[in-house]
């Protein structure tokens, strides 16, 4: 079972928006509310949507799927002034210099209110179902660390009590869960099974089956490989066979090690090229899902 916070992430380039958008469609279109969330420093979502841009509030993109773009400062604002329940000190103290440079330079603080809000949004169950077009691996895995990080400084200060809520919220399996995206390169496959180490044994956030994307369409059965192997190679048929079952083969042994450091083997999508059908995507991630 998919947990309702579902943060998707990868090695750039790996389709991972395309992705996130099929699945939050399809999801909606069986009649989940879904919210799409785009951390801040990304604008990947606005290629997929014919609109002038997310805003701060959820808007409404179909039946059931809304989209959200998280901003640091506006998060900022919205945290202290809460935070402080006076609106004249809490626009003196943002409007402060030293509180924006502190703020700026205190690690994890960006990071922390982009998954408050996060959690906040889940919590009121809104949604049934929020899922995030995460940032590239290593800002992932920078994001899902700062509750951790920032407790370090933090201990003590009125940020104590939410951080150590935050992080037990991201690892109840039944609140939260990561599902990393590789495409069929060594160094894609190869940077998810790091990230699987920090996510699932460091941080203790589950991971969902991970996603495979671009495999080469499975043309050729073993049977029809053997028969290949006994014509005549220098066939321009012939190459360009064996160049579709060299591409299976890779996809394969990709397969074989995600799904030994996983233990699971992953969703395969094939490679469907510039013009991608999201709902076939989507449909594929609900069914290897099980959702």
């Amino acid at each position: 079972m998919v947990a309702p916070l579902l943060f998707l992430t990868g090695k750039g380039g790996t389709g991972k928006t395309t992705i996130a958008v099929s699945l939050s469609q399809a999801l909606a279109d069986r009649g989940e509310r879904v919210l799409l969330v785009e951390p801040y420093g990304q604008t990947g979502l606005q290629a997929h949507f014919d609109d002038e841009g997310l805003a701060r509030e959820p808007i409404q993109i179909t039946d059931n799927l809304s989209a959200l773009r998280l901003e640091p400062r506006v998060l900022l604002e919205e945290y202290f002034s809460d935070l402080l329940k006076l609106p004249a000190l809490a626009r003196r103290l943002l409007s402060s210099s030293t509180f924006n440079a502190v703020t700026s330079a205190a690690p994890g603080v960006s990071e922390f209110l982009a998954l408050d809000r996060l959690d906040g949004l889940s919590r009121t169950r809104r949604y049934d179902r929020i899922v995030i077009d995460g940032p590239a691996t290593g800002h992932a895995l920078q994001l899902l660390r700062a509750p951790s990080q920032l407790a370090r400084i933090a201990a003590g200060s009125p940020l104590d009590r939410p951080l150590r809520r935050l992080k037990s919220a991201l690892r109840r399996h039944d609140r939260a869960s990561v599902a990393l995206v590789s495409i069929c390169e060594e160094m894609s496959v190869a940077e998810s099974v790091e990230a699987q180490q920090v996510i699932g044994d460091e941080l203790g956030i589950a991971l969902e089956r991970p996603i495979l994307n671009r495999c080469a369409e499975r043309l050729f059965t073993r049977s029809d490989v053997e028969e290949i192997d006994r014509l005549d190679q220098r066939h321009p048929l012939v190459r360009s066979a064996r160049l579709q079952i060299s591409a299976q083969q890779r996809a394969n042994d990709f397969a074989s090690a995600l799904k030994k450091r996983f233990g699971a083997a992953p969703v395969s999508l094939q490679d469907l090229g510039m013009n991608p059908d999201r709902g076939g995507i989507g449909t594929a991630l609900l069914h290897g899902w099980k959702l």
